[in-house]
């Protein structure tokens, strides 16, 4: 009986030494497999090769983010479902590597955007000092061109600030500022719009009573005696020295160009020098 006991004594204590080493071999090969897949997802961090510069293409670089952020999401689930949990319970902390690895690569390129952003802001606003008096139609016209460009980067963009796009976010302010700056150069595009229109309108005015009359000068010798007036265009002129014309000169020739803008008033007479007049 004695013999029976002893032998029921060896055999639980070479189970408990088997389950000893089979819990041992377990957990190896656990923590194993976690750092194996935490291996294989840093190469694939480290894959996505980030490297802002000035001459850096968006497109890149948001194909980039984006391609993080997948990482990012595998990782999750992954943590999700147990696949980092080490034997004691608890995730590898490997885990923290992997998420600041990406974090970091994530803020490089949103920090290339955002340098983008504030660059392209800054040189196409407008000041509090431009009015339609001061700005010209194709000004307005290329800022408003390459801020409407700058909103459409934004909006499509989003991506690169997260869930950080809620009112008074970073995102929220960039688009908000954008919009208002497009609003006033709207603003400023119809008043500049007015001012031309107001403009052409008084050369048109301008114009046309320069096509009406102007003013001569009578010369004898080369020396200015006599102001007059005169009148018409190419199919009609009209003089008025206070009457004083035909008297001074006769006979004499008249003869106008560029629709009745310049005059040319020659005589024989040797009191008159011939003169060319045109109307300012």
């Amino acid at each position: 009986m004695a013999f029976g006991l002893l032998a029921a004594v060896l055999v639980v204590g070479v189970l408990a030494i088997a389950w000893v080493i089979q819990s041992h071999q377990d957990d190896a090969a656990k923590r194993s497999a976690v750092q194996q897949r935490i291996a294989t997802y840093q190469e694939q961090i480290e894959s996505v090769g980030v490297d802002p510069r000035s001459d850096s293409s968006r497109v890149e670089l948001l194909n980039q983010y984006e391609k993080l952020n997948e990482i990012e999401e595998q990782i999750q689930a992954d943590q999700k479902n147990g696949q980092f949990r080490m034997p004691n319970g608890s995730d590898d902390t490997g885990i923290n590597v992997l998420n600041s690895s990406i974090s970091d690569r994530q803020k490089s390129i949103r920090d290339w955007f955002e340098a983008d952003y504030k660059r392209r802001l800054t040189a196409n606003s407008f000041n509090d000092t431009d009015t339609a008096n001061t700005m010209d139609q194709k000004s307005v016209a290329n800022k408003l061109v390459e801020l409407q460009a700058l909103l459409g980067d934004i909006e499509h963009e989003k991506v690169i600030w997260g869930d950080d796009t809620g009112n008074n976010s970073t995102y929220d302010s960039y688009h908000s500022r954008v919009s208002d700056q497009i609003k006033k150069g709207e603003t400023l595009k119809s008043g500049v719009a007015e001012k031309t229109k107001k403009e052409q309108e008084q050369k048109d005015k301008d114009k046309k009573s320069e096509e009406e009359d102007g003013t001569v000068i009578w010369r004898t010798g080369g020396q200015p005696e006599v102001r007059g007036t005169w009148t018409g265009d190419e199919s009609k002129l009209e003089l008025d020295f206070n009457g004083q014309v035909s008297g001074r000169s006769e006979p004499f020739t008249l003869s106008s160009t560029n629709g009745g803008r310049t005059v040319t008033i020659s005589s024989q007479s040797s009191t008159w020098n011939t003169d060319t007049l045109s109307r300012k």
